[in-house]
């Protein structure tokens, strides 16, 4: 894999095309850079490789012992306590990996050259940390939704309804690199979480609910009959949310609680 190899041929498909492709335009101009500035042998052979794809930052590559993960896999067998496993026993039961928490805003390609193979891993959702916090927040704006749904506090429940639905929206838009996690503009994000539910990529009764509650903001605020609020809002709504912040928690559990 060097810079004077031709284009990748037509005939080399599926993984091992997309490992000379990643090789290709970020591990090998880091090792030549490395390699310029004294920091790597000439020659160097790589055995493991790993690209962080960060938001708003150039992708990083890490090499060799430079890279850092962890992996969920089933056992293969049955293990003693603290006893250490080699990634080649487990590589066929592998269910998820997820880099380090101060990586965790990070996607990641991740390859590594176990005995004559190469082992990929990939994960380009980004910004998990960050979702996990808003999932956490949009979580303590429905309960508050609610609590004030219960003391039949319309207005108040409308609008933390409506918070906590934005906060999962955002959460899910930045975690699939659809949009920067520096947004915080209500139309923005709105057009968004719309567009993402045309593409079938979240729950459309979930957006339909959202953009309801965008539009009824103003009533929740300044109608002064509450029996005008009463159909604004409902026990379902609230149940339907919570699905949507339950879902997005499923999939950014490990950045939840980082302690």
């Amino acid at each position: 894999m060097s810079d004077n190899t031709p284009e990748i041929p037509d005939e080399i498909v599926g993984p091992e095309r997309t490992l000379l492709q990643m090789f290709k335009l970020f591990v090998e101009p880091e090792v030549k850079r490395r390699q310029l500035t004294g920091s790597l042998p000439d020659p160097f052979t790589v055995a493991k490789a790993q690209i962080l794809f960060f938001e708003r930052r150039p992708p990083e590559v890490r090499l060799d012992k430079e890279i850092a993960f962890s992996v969920r896999a089933r056992e293969p067998r049955a293990f003693q306590d603290d006893e250490p496993i080699s990634l080649s026993e487990i590589e066929q039961h592998i269910d998820a990996i997820e880099l380090d928490i101060g990586d965790a805003d990070a996607g990641h390609f991740t390859a590594i050259l176990l005995n004559d193979h190469w082992l990929m891993l990939f994960d380009f959702q980004r910004n998990k940390l960050k979702g996990a916090n808003l999932v956490e927040r949009a979580e303590q704006f429905c309960a508050s939704a609610e609590d004030a749904l219960a003391r039949q506090h319309f207005g108040p429940a409308i609008e933390n309804l409506f918070s906590a639905c934005e906060l999962a929206a955002k959460a899910r838009l930045i975690t699939s690199a659809a949009m920067n996690s520096e947004v915080k503009t209500h139309g923005t994000i709105h057009s968004g979480i719309n567009q993402w539910g045309k593409l079938g990529n979240v729950d459309r009764e979930f957006v339909e609910m959202f953009n309801k509650l965008s539009n009824n903001r103003d009533a929740a605020r300044y109608t002064t009959d509450k029996h005008d609020l009463s159909g604004l809002i409902s026990a379902d709504m609230i149940t339907k949310a919570r699905a949507e912040i339950a879902e997005l928690k499923a999939r950014l559990k490990r950045f939840s609680d980082p302690s």
